[in-house]
């Protein structure tokens, strides 16, 4: 139930409980639905919808319904090392079940992006700041993209490593309207492969953070960039392997 009563959901298995709350005589639920052999990830996604979920009013009825095996078949795979987007359910990074791992990602993932093996972009909304491990974003196709697009309070925070693969990898911060763009920490290196198309400036403002040396990297001659800051607390500083071009403000607080 949706309840704190009895226990508290551990913080990261959102995607691993079942909220019956909204099913017709709670008190007498079961499972009801397909038991074919699945993954554990598949079977994660059944037992967590809640249209899969009868209740019952008389107690035999209940004891005798429901298709949950004694045992049920459990196939291989499923999962990602990697928090992969699939954006199965939305565009919001903060819902699990847009994630192939079924968990929001947090300071130790390595997140992977596909533009071209997903359901839907993500999208950091007004007010909402994400942070992860390392970004892999890539693709052979544009159809979807990583959007932190129209709000200054928009933010993403990467610890570590950014990398942008071609062809049709994107990172895009570029509303097309004159409006403050959100925000990128990088703590670790930029590697732009995909070059102009793959990086959407925009009006954003993007902050290199590290405390050990940070690489700037891209395909092109040189990297655009809106607002730039530069506060790098390490003794090498940040090393732009290419030029690097501001249309907007950039700020050298440490480290270059």
């Amino acid at each position: 139930y949706d309840d704190t009563k009895g226990s508290t959901i551990f913080g990261g298995s959102e995607c691993s409980v079942t909220n019956v709350v909204g099913v017709a005589n709670e008190d007498k639920v079961r499972y009801n639905a397909i038991v074919t052999d699945a993954t554990q990830r598949d079977w994660l996604s059944r037992v967590n919808d809640d249209t899969n979920w009868t209740g019952w009013t008389d107690s035999i009825d209940y004891q005798n319904g429901g298709t949950m095996p004694n045992v049920i078949g459990i196939l291989g795979g499923g999962f990602s090392i990697v928090a992969k987007w699939t954006g199965e359910t939305s565009s919001d990074w903060n819902d699990c079940t847009n994630w192939l791992n079924l968990k929001v990602p947090d300071t130790d993932a390595d997140v992977e992006f596909v533009s071209d093996d997903c359901y839907n972009d993500i999208e950091i909304q007004t007010g909402q700041s994400v942070i992860c491990k390392t970004l892999n974003i890539s693709g052979a196709t544009l159809n979807h993209a990583i959007r932190v697009e129209g709000d200054a309070t928009s933010s993403l925070e990467v610890q570590g490593d950014i990398t942008i693969n071609g062809p049709d990898g994107v990172l895009d911060f570029d509303d097309g309207t004159a409006a403050e763009d959100g925000r990128l920490i990088v703590g670790g290196n930029w590697n732009n492969q995909t070059g102009t198309n793959g990086f959407l400036e925009g009006n954003s403002t993007i902050e290199f953070n590290g405390s050990a040396m940070q690489i700037i990297t891209t395909s092109d001659p040189e990297e655009s960039f809106y607002n730039l800051t530069i506060n790098n607390t390490s003794v090498e500083g940040v090393i732009m392997n290419d030029g690097i071009h501001t249309t907007g403000l950039l700020q050298l607080s440490n480290g270059l």
